[in-house]
């Protein structure tokens, strides 16, 4: 289930390539709408006709994480806009770093020496793909990319220290959030047919099977295994934009996406091996 998460997940940058005519907002807007849609749908089932305390229940943590949430979504879609894929969802690899350094930071929590290095690794791999994203333009989306990591990380933070909380209202009103925010850049809701399916099917494909199963799955799988697991869609992601609308990724791109992957596999590897010497230890 992880990997077929990271394989939905990977969808969005193809979804995004084959748009007609739809702008990042117009995307922005529909594909929002199909997430909260989604979501509501599985938050109504799993409420059973509690929906309102439910939503109630995340507290003011929660309602931070929406808003995280919604900005992380922005970013996400206007970075693809801006920049190429794989540029994306490699700097997006790069979260598992970024939130054990704000749990250091921010929460005290406690970062391994091999994690530093991979921190360290990562951010060189990510100057790497910004120095690149100067050098050909795509300044703008790289910099857009090195948002999502950054709230991302944050939201994660947040939702492990208020893990007896149900979070399940968040996706749909983060949704709710980025569509509100959307709305008055949208130029015209009317879109063909074709771009306004490829949206609803993006929201549900994407962020919905892609969310419910790496949610799923990393219940059955522990966290450092299903991190890497869930590598799938950088492997993905950038394949399908190559395959289907031939978008190469530069040197750049590929030398600092090879550098943070490295980072986040060796950071994997080394808490799995932590993991098991702790359960021999007992």
């Amino acid at each position: 289930m992880v990997i077929g998460a990271g394989v939905c997940l990977a969808t969005g940058g193809l979804f995004m390539r084959t748009m007609d005519a739809a702008d990042g907002w117009q995307v922005l807007f529909f594909r929002s709408l199909s997430v909260a849609a989604f979501f509501g749908v599985v938050l109504a089932f799993r409420s059973r006709g509690h929906l309102l305390p439910t939503v109630r229940g995340i507290g003011k943590i929660g309602a931070l994480v929406v808003v995280l949430n919604g900005i992380g979504s922005i970013c996400y879609i206007q970075a693809v806009v801006h920049t190429t894929v794989a540029n994306v969802v490699f700097i997006l690899s790069a979260t598992p770093m970024v939130t054990a350094f704000l749990g250091w930071a921010f929460m005290g929590e406690k970062v391994w020496t091999s994690t530093w290095l991979a921190i360290l690794l990562a951010m060189a791999g990510i100057g790497v793909m910004v120095a690149g994203g100067l050098a050909f333009g795509h300044m703008t989306g790289v910099l857009l990319a090195c948002v999502v990591p950054l709230t991302y990380g944050f939201m994660i933070a947040m939702v492990r220290h208020s893990a007896q909380r149900d979070m399940m209202p968040v996706p749909p009103l983060a949704a709710l959030l980025s569509a509100a925010i959307a709305a008055p850049m949208v130029g015209d809701f009317a879109l063909g047919t074709g771009d306004f399916v490829r949206c609803m099917v993006m929201g549900v494909v994407q962020s919905g099977m892609g969310f419910l199963l790496m949610t799923l799955g990393a219940r059955h799988v522990p966290a450092n295994e299903a991190g890497l697991l869930a590598l799938s869609e950088i492997a993905v992601a950038p394949l399908l934009v190559w395959v289907f609308v031939n978008e190469v990724p530069a040197a750049a791109t590929l030398l600092g996406g090879a550098m943070v992957v490295v980072a986040v596999v060796a950071n994997a590897l080394a808490g799995i091996r932590r993991d098991r010497l702790a359960r021999v230890a007992v």
